[in-house]
């Protein structure tokens, strides 16, 4: 009968340690699935808090809007009432520029009112250079009183006295009737001084002609006076 070799072999310590490592791995087993429930437990209400950030969340966004949307109606209406003020700045410095020029309207009035009455007292005078003074201040005037008519200047005390009304226009005439008097008189008086080779009274009026827009006319006569000397002195 054949025999089997002896196997030197313990089963039973091989067995021990296979049990032992099943233990271990059922004990890791038990400590994880603990630990994930004593987890789930601790965070049971995580889905709640969550929610509840989320509201929040969700309600600030909702105040941030509604504060958007103020703010845009408020820097809508603040742009609205930028262009209002500046359209009330444009009314008044328009309104201010009117004003001025009715102001300068009315000083250029009263400066022809002056001169006019002026240059009537010179005339009848023979005051020239006082004439020429006037004759020169209504030439200077703004243009806009031209466009003025009918205008009184007399106060209420003179139309009280039964004053006669004179307009505007009237004075201009008479104004432009002197200068044009003026004119023809001051170059008749150099003429005259010219003959008469009284070399003062030719300074004096040829002073008057610039006043009355006649620079060249001046400088002309005064030229043709001083040919005539340089003549008479080569002769």
């Amino acid at each position: 009968m054949e025999t089997w070799p002896k196997i030197n072999f313990n089963f039973q310590a091989e067995i021990s340690k296979l049990k032992d490592q099943l233990n271990e791995s059922c004990r890791r087993e038990k400590e994880l699935d603990d630990h994930i429930k004593s987890t789930l437990s601790e965070n049971a209400d995580l889905p709640k808090q969550l929610d509840l950030i989320f509201s929040r969340v969700k309600s600030r966004l909702a105040v941030a809007e509604s504060d958007s949307k103020q703010l845009d109606a408020l820097l809508n209406l603040t742009s609205s009432l930028a262009d209002n003020v500046s359209g009330q700045v444009r009314e008044l410095d328009l309104c201010k520029s009117r004003v001025v020029e009715c102001l300068q309207r009315v000083e250029d009035a009263l400066d022809l009112r002056f001169c006019t009455e002026g240059v009537r007292s010179a005339m009848a005078n023979e005051d020239y250079e006082q004439a020429a003074s006037h004759v020169h201040r209504f030439l200077s005037l703004d243009n806009s009183v031209v466009g003025l008519r009918n205008l009184s200047l007399l106060s209420d005390d003179e139309k009280d006295q039964e004053h006669p009304v004179e307009s505007l226009e009237h004075q201009l005439a008479v104004m432009k009737k002197a200068t044009d008097d003026l004119k023809q008189i001051l170059a008749a008086k150099f003429d005259e001084a010219l003959q008469g080779r009284d070399v003062a009274s030719m300074e004096r009026f040829f002073k008057l002609f610039p006043f009355l827009g006649q620079h060249d006319l001046g400088l002309k006569k005064f030229g043709a006076y001083l040919k005539s000397q340089i003549a008479d002195a080569v002769s």
